[in-house]
């Protein structure tokens, strides 16, 4: 994907109405909302790019909520350009600068980079706390699994050994900024262990990971997904719950949401229609702290998406305009 869309990120197109209609049809036609939102990012690609080439092997159609997605300005130009060339693997190191790869093509390199990521490892904890010390039999066997430790957590925050007094960070994986998400999380963990918010009885929270597990393993069959995927919109409605951020309330259909849109109309249609900002889930009171700069931060990301947004499109008209005299 490109990194900018007409002219500002591709996290700033989310918005929170966004959010609120896919978790709608992702409720009641999963399948259907699982292929428009696949169907939206090719279409965001294939406006940028063009037609991928096959041969490239850029596009295995992963499901995009469960893997990750690769934003680059560059590498499709430099693809069809041949400046650089993709392969599909190394079979095997020959000798010398010598390289056999899994085409069975031979060719030689001067270095070789492994891009290997990384694991989440638990192995610091004693392993009745250890979240994925007993693994699912079928996510073992999963294709797509690729030896990826699967942490049995409710939310994938709490342990359901010990959820008063032992939390995780950054196992919340959806398309959003993690450090957002990290702060929500940490929003969550900070009102239960406080007492002001509380979590489901141990079995109900077992249940609920015994759903995620069965979610994760099914995709995981088809190819790699990571086991920190969640539907956004689910996750989030329980965290604005738990934290008490006051969104769904402000937002929604009861009297705070229509005294919201009635006496803060500009506000509301920024945080609905604009950019799904950090500020905005400390924007509303709530058992959580506010934060006092909140509107004023949210009000400046909307204006500058705003003036992203023309100053991309004042660009593609001149250049319209440059075409047809051209022509």
């Amino acid at each position: 994907m490109p990194s900018l869309v007409n002219g500002v990120s591709v996290a700033d197109v989310i918005s929170y109405r966004s959010l609120y209609l896919e978790d709608i049809v992702g409720k009641l036609f999963p399948k259907v909302s699982e292929r428009l939102f696949h169907e939206a990012i090719h279409r965001v690609s294939r406006d940028a790019f063009g037609e991928l080439d096959p041969s490239w092997g850029l596009d295995p159609n992963l499901p995009v909520k469960t893997a990750n997605v690769v934003i680059s300005d560059t590498i499709i130009a430099n693809f069809r350009s041949k400046a650089v060339k993709p392969i599909e693997g190394i079979r095997r190191f020959i000798g010398g600068r010598k390289i056999e790869l899994n085409s069975g093509e031979v060719v030689e390199a001067d270095t070789v980079i492994c891009c290997t990521g990384y694991n989440n490892d638990f192995s610091l904890l004693e392993e009745e706390f250890d979240p994925a010390s007993n693994p699912s039999p079928r996510w073992l066997k999963a294709p797509g699994s690729k030896n990826r430790p699967c942490p049995r957590l409710y939310q994938n925050v709490f342990s359901l050994q010990a959820p008063d007094s032992l939390a995780f960070m950054g196992l919340v994986f959806f398309i959003n900024g993690t450090f957002c998400v990290a702060d929500i999380a940490s929003m969550c963990i900070a009102q239960v262990w406080s007492g002001r918010a509380s979590l489901p009885p141990a079995r109900q929270m077992q249940r609920w990971m015994d759903r995620h597990e069965e979610r994760i393993c099914s995709l995981a069959q088809t190819g790699p997904v990571l086991p920190a995927s969640l539907p956004q919109g689910e996750w989030l409605a329980w965290a604005d719950k738990t934290a008490g951020l006051g969104a769904a309330e402000h937002l929604g259909w009861g009297l705070k949401g229509w005294l919201f849109w009635w006496r803060e109309r500009r506000l509301w249609k920024m945080v609905m229609d604009g950019p799904l900002t950090a500020a905005f889930w400390r924007l509303f009171p709530g058992r959580r702290k506010c934060w006092d700069g909140a509107r004023a931060q949210i009000e400046r990301i909307n204006e500058e998406v705003e003036r992203k947004r023309e100053q991309a499109w004042e660009r593609e008209w001149k250049e319209s305009l440059d075409i047809d005299s051209s022509g």
